[in-house]
């Protein structure tokens, strides 16, 4: 039999604005695009698993699933990985930009994804900003149980007991 811990609430990050988010560094916004969120299964353990203290509600509920292998299962365990997408701005000497012939060759480690510019300067030197691809993967959560199903598990009090082809029927797959 296998057992499925599923995450039972948004994260403290879910609330945050598109502002908030907009101001995060780029390795703080790949935590936050890979964070778990409502209904994500987050790991697969064999029946009788000794779960901890904080791997129950109100966080968490737990799915078993008794006509399905550990082996099976394992694959809704599975992430995505995904490129990010961020608004970029670095500072350089206005000799250095103005002297360029290709502005994107001052940055060969950058794949950007609008044309770089510049956004603001000093005597000295100009603040150019673009948006970027992140060549860096992030992970994220590839299967989930849509929020409604998570209730009524959380009004079943957190330990549910479904078929195989029920469950299957259930799992939903994230799309980039």
């Amino acid at each position: 039999m296998a057992e499925c811990l599923i995450r039972a609430k948004g994260h403290w990050k879910d609330s945050w604005t598109p502002a908030q988010v907009k101001k995060l560094s780029i390795e703080a916004k790949e935590q936050y695009e890979a964070r778990t969120q409502l209904g994500d299964i987050v790991v697969i353990r064999p029946d009788g698993w000794a779960w901890g203290r904080a791997e129950c509600l109100p966080d968490f509920v737990l799915v078993k699933i008794p006509d399905m292998t550990v082996e099976e299962a394992k694959q809704y365990e599975d992430s995505i990985m995904g490129i990010g997408e961020y608004d970029w701005s670095i500072r350089i000497a206005k000799e250095k930009w103005d002297s360029a012939q290709d502005k994107t060759a001052l940055f060969p480690e950058i794949e950007f994804k609008t044309t770089s510019s510049i956004i603001s300067e000093t005597a000295d030197e100009y603040v150019i900003g673009a948006i970027v691809f992140r060549s860096k993967m992030f992970r994220f959560r590839k299967h989930f149980l849509k929020p409604t199903w998570v209730n009524t598990i959380i009004s079943q009090g957190g330990v549910y007991t479904i078929n195989k082809a029920t469950v299957i029927n259930y799992i939903e797959v994230k799309v980039l």
